[in-house]
């Protein structure tokens, strides 16, 4: 949806909830997933030991998708919500409580190093007990079947910030058609099969979460789906915005000048809330 117009239609949707390794929790005396960012902070801290190379928490890497559930977990937006302006948004005060609690986890040895690359990934690592909790999206159930048969994911809402509140993104792919398509009825024939609930339970069945509302109290969904969907209630679209792979790297670098001692959250932050306006323009 952009400018007053719908651009395609929704195949699929998906967010992140946190996963946390039952076995690493219960073996540091640890009964539950954390249910606020201040507890996932102690939690992540208590279940790190650098000797062993094992950390409370991992991120994929330092973009936006994946940093994301912190994010909106803490309150935080990239832009005002007319999309005019950054400022005091993305170097916002809950915006800098968020970065401000990843690098000092980072920093403190409790966020894996893996985020700039090299290390174990975070799928791997969870399962294998390296990484204590990540996050991630519904799609991890069938990789950890096929290539961790054993391991039983646990899976939570993302912890809430101060006011009670959890969030998380909101993934998921559309399918539109071009206007200069030669073929538009075979083309309209594929989209509307794409989004009927023939097809979107066949999605289902394979671990692709549906769009279709209706879908959502089916009996024949995925039990694991539930988090998701709880989830999905509170989750945040990125912005809609056509330069918004532009914004994405332009927080993506102020991460890594954070992580790398270059500049303070605030700096690095500040630094980005003005290239995001410049793409705005």
């Amino acid at each position: 949806y952009w400018n007053g117009h719908y651009y395609g239609l929704p195949q699929n949707t998906s967010t992140q909830v946190l996963l946390w390794n039952k076995s690493v929790f219960d073996a540091a005396g640890i009964s539950g997933p954390p249910a606020t960012l201040d507890e996932f902070a102690e939690v992540a801290c208590a279940l790190s030991d650098a000797d062993s190379d094992t950390y409370g928490f991992a991120l994929g890497g330092t973009d936006f998708w994946e940093l994301a559930p912190i994010f909106y977990a803490m309150g935080s937006r990239v832009t005002h919500e007319n999309i005019i302006t950054a400022t005091e948004r993305i170097n916002g005060e809950e915006s800098f409580a968020a970065f401000t609690l990843l690098t000092d986890l980072y920093n403190e040895g409790c966020l894996s190093p893996n985020l700039l690359g090299g290390g174990i990934g975070t799928a791997d690592g969870h399962a294998t007990g390296a990484y204590a909790m990540i996050t991630d999206g519904p799609w991890i159930v069938d990789i950890y079947a096929e290539d961790y048969p054993d391991f039983d994911a646990s899976f939570a809402l993302v912890p809430a910030n101060a006011q009670g509140e959890t969030s998380s993104v909101v993934g998921g792919e559309d399918v539109v058609m071009f206007t200069d398509s030669d073929v538009t009825d075979e083309a309209w024939s594929w989209m509307t099969f794409l989004v009927s609930e023939e097809s979107q339970k066949m999605m289902a069945e394979v671990g692709v979460m549906p769009a279709r509302l209706e879908l959502a109290e089916d009996p024949d969904m995925p039990e694991y789906f539930g988090v998701f969907l709880e989830q999905l209630q509170t989750a945040q679209a990125r912005v809609p915005h056509p330069k918004w792979p532009e914004m994405d790297n332009a927080i993506d670098n102020a991460f890594q000048r954070m992580l790398n001692g270059d500049q303070t959250p605030q700096e690095a932050l500040d630094q980005a809330a003005d290239e995001i306006n410049q793409l705005l323009g």
